[in-house]
């Protein structure tokens, strides 16, 4: 039975036609074990690692639905298969609630208490550039995933901002290096899958990055309509003038923490943000808090559909993580958030 499982979780991964995957689903329900009253036990952790790839969930879907499922898995198969044959701009979202409904928190192994120790607490989504063998590695929704499912080429970023990608070529001892050591410069960092729905839905999220020369370099996120006229962006700059800036393309919201970006020496930095639909807020290495409160101008309802981050800077600068938490509620704990460590 395990060896089965690994199969069909391999097939799931690989992108495998519907002919294979329809005949491992039908060995596996006619299979002795305890996953036989819910053939959808491993395929889910199949689903959630592969949550960003519209092909292969297609297949894997149609395969199970063919399949029957077991119980009445082939109907909530066929009500997710239909969300992205829609073309759901929250596909991602809806996908992640229905298959969410097929299983208990024990069909998923452990109820939902094996974290490991290198994500931090009460992180929905952890990118940990420095760690892991090979290095590179990411936690997303309760399941370890590739790094390339969370990050990676959005065309919705290039209107507002400019291309972006990622490539596990620019991992270095410093983390993932975008500020140009490679020939021809790391693209920027383009969010994807599971990241860019929670980003563009509201979220808290963290960056540690290290800017080790002493430059006008920094963090550039933003989060972007496609056709470029609308975006909120925060800008850490560790030149001069020194400092996180907020702002937006249309609205009046803006705001400014002064003298709070580390570069030199190590020049390591952590910034935590807070952005939602009717607020921003920011800080930087355990210090002040800016905040600003958005108006539709700002965010249009539906329209900011996409997200990006850079550093810049001489090499080596890089980031060593991106961590993404559901939205504080206030800005109480962001600043501890910031905090280096």
């Amino acid at each position: 039975m395990a060896s089965l499982i690994r199969r069909i979780q391999a097939a799931f991964l690989g992108g495998a036609d519907d002919e294979k995957l329809q005949a491992l689903l039908a060995e596996l329900n006619i299979s002795s074990g305890s996953v036989v009253d819910n053939p959808l036990r491993e395929a889910r952790r199949g689903f959630m690692r592969s949550i960003s790839d519209e092909a292969i969930l297609r297949n894997a879907l149609c395969s199970l639905e063919l399949s029957g499922g077991g119980g009445g898995g082939a109907q909530a198969a066929s009500d997710i298969r239909n969300a992205i044959l829609l073309n759901l701009r929250d596909s991602e979202t809806t996908l992640r609630q229905g298959l969410d409904g097929l299983l208990t928190p024990e069909d998923l192994g452990g109820g939902g208490g094996d974290v490991p120790d290198w994500v931090p607490a009460n992180a929905k989504i952890h990118i940990d550039f420095l760690g892991g063998t090979p290095q590179g590695r990411a936690w997303s929704n309760g399941a370890e995933v590739a790094i390339d499912t969370l990050l990676g080429h959005d065309p919705n970023t290039e209107n507002a901002y400019g291309p972006t990608g990622y490539n596990p070529a620019y991992l270095n001892a410093y983390g993932y290096d975008n500020s140009g050591t490679v020939a021809g410069g790391a693209p920027d960092i383009g969010f994807i899958g599971a990241a860019r729905t929670t980003i563009t839905a509201g979220c808290t999220i963290r960056f540690a990055f290290t800017i080790p020369v002493s430059e006008e370099g920094g963090l550039s996120y933003y989060i972007m309509s496609a056709n470029g006229n609308d975006a909120v962006y925060f800008e850490g700059r560790a030149g001069a003038p020194n400092g996180i800036v907020f702002g937006s393309y249309n609205g009046d919201a803006e705001a400014t923490v002064a003298d709070c970006i580390n570069s030199g020496g190590v020049g390591s930095n952590a910034i935590a943000i807070t952005s939602t639909p009717s607020r921003a807020e920011f800080a930087a290495n355990g210090g002040t808090v800016g905040s600003a409160v958005l108006t539709t101008s700002d965010w249009p309802p539906g329209a900011l559909v996409a997200a990006l981050a850079s550093i810049n800077g001489s090499p080596p600068a890089a980031t060593q993580s991106i961590t993404i938490y559901d939205p504080l509620p206030d800005t109480t704990g962001l600043s501890e958030l910031s905090a280096l460590g």
